[in-house]
């Protein structure tokens, strides 16, 4: 019996694995919120966030709470790097953009 329940076992483990994660990037008046997910409906919790500015200098650091949710204070205008490393080979790097309204970005 434990040579039939170990590979079935074993394809629903590959299962999980294989799996992709996504980021969303949402830059507010005050805060830069981040919300990650797996692309099976998941949340990659306690993932740990580092954000760095175009000198590859760290910003801020912390992890994911249960929702895949992270947010930090609004830094100044400029591109930014948000890598999110959940664990298991799940890696990913993010740019974006915090707009300058003086120059009429949005």
């Amino acid at each position: 019996m434990t040579g039939i329940f170990l590979p079935l076992l074993t394809i629903f483990c590959q299962d999980r694995i294989f799996h992709e994660m996504g980021l969303d990037v949402f830059v507010d008046k005050k805060i830069v919120r981040i919300e990650s997910f797996y692309t099976d409906g998941g949340f990659p919790k306690d993932a740990v966030v580092m954000v760095m500015d175009h000198a590859e200098k760290e910003i801020a650091k912390g992890k994911t709470n249960g929702k895949g949710e992270w947010s930090f204070s609004r830094p100044k205008p400029g591109k930014y790097l948000i890598q999110l490393d959940a664990g298991q080979g799940h890696k990913l790097k993010v740019q974006f953009l915090v707009p300058d309204p003086a120059k009429g970005d949005k």
